[in-house]
């Protein structure tokens, strides 16, 4: 039975509006992205809560904001200025993101990453954030850019190397790819030239091929 992703996705946004377990994490985001637009950053919101507000998946825990590594300096003096707190930075072998940022807001996390590196199965692949490439929804009036599900299928695959839980997600996407028109194929494209494991490209050309 095909997924009614328009469905869930309205169910989702409205809960996040309105139920009370997310009031706090409401409030930090659009007091975060307020700001952004304020400072004219540009940024993507990635992993579980774009799912999220695609009606992909029905829970989300944290907030993930892709950005350019240029912005990085203005990003972190910007949620600073929020009261926003730098709690970790760096990589742990497996994900060495160019820049990574992790803050707390209040009781809200969330991830600040630029030059999304992940290094598993014996290859690597790295995605940039790319303003041409994004996704938009709207929450309460809000346009929030979304980074593409393309390029989250190559993400959570290669999490998978390092999380194996990382795969009821990346399947997910993959089933939303299937059920959808491939909107960035470049991204798709790009990719089959470079050493990732044979099996990603097999999905890759599938998704190429609809």
């Amino acid at each position: 039975m095909k997924k009614n992703y328009r469905s869930q996705k309205k169910a989702n946004i409205e809960s996040f509006l309105m139920e009370e377990e997310y009031q706090e994490r409401k409030e930090a985001l659009f007091r975060i992205i307020g700001e952004f637009e304020k400072a004219k950053l540009g940024y993507s919101l990635a992993c579980s809560f774009n799912l999220f507000l695609r009606g992909v998946s029905d829970d989300f825990h944290d907030f993930d904001f892709i950005i350019e590594e240029k912005d990085s300096e203005r990003v972190k003096d910007v949620v600073e200025k929020l009261g926003a707190k730098l709690v970790a930075t760096g990589g742990n072998g497996y994900c060495e993101s160019l820049v990574y940022m992790h803050f707390q807001y209040g009781r809200v996390d969330f991830d600040v990453i630029a030059g999304f590196q992940l290094l598993t199965f014996g290859s690597h692949y790295i995605y940039e954030y790319n303003s041409e490439q994004l996704d938009y929804v709207d929450v309460d009036g809000v346009s929030i850019p979304l980074t593409s599900m393309e390029a989250l299928f190559i993400l959570y695959y290669m999490m998978e190397g390092w999380q194996p839980r990382r795969k009821y997600k990346r399947k997910l996407i993959y089933e939303y790819l299937v059920s959808q028109d491939v909107k960035y194929p470049q991204i798709l494209e790009d990719t089959l030239g470079d050493p990732l494991p044979q099996n990603l490209k097999k999905y890759i050309k599938i998704l190429l091929m609809k």
